[in-house]
């Protein structure tokens, strides 16, 4: 029998620091080995900066979603809002996210087993 580990894979957080609190919450009650952020960590929501220290302290692996690239690129008035509320390392951590990551399951074969995480 194949050993298994759990990834929780949190994606379209948005700005919002108190879903994103409850997730971990609930995380640290089951056994998950692997945390990924799978993007959209910022814009539409009322703390960016907040969840993006969250995340950043979190000291776990994530890809960059389009919501991100909008407020990198600021491309309306609240990707603009949203890049105005984070700190130059915020937006140094968004520039930084690839756009996959993979995980490899215990035994497995990379690249053929891996777990692909992506924000599409």
């Amino acid at each position: 029998m194949r050993n298994v580990e759990r990834v929780a894979i949190l994606a379209d957080i948005h700005g919002n620091s108190a879903a994103l609190e409850a997730v971990f919450e609930d995380i640290n009650k089951i056994d998950v080995k692997h945390i990924v952020f799978a993007g959209d960590l910022v814009m539409n929501g009322p703390h960016p900066a907040k969840v993006l220290d969250r995340v950043i302290s979190s000291h776990q692996p994530g890809v960059i979603g389009n919501t991100d690239e909008e407020v990198l690129n600021r491309i309306d008035n609240v990707a603009k809002w949203t890049a105005g509320q984070l700190q130059p390392s915020h937006i140094q951590f968004l520039c930084n996210l690839p756009l996959s990551y993979r995980v490899t399951p215990p035994y497995g074969k990379s690249p053929e087993e891996d777990l692909l995480i992506v924000h599409s």
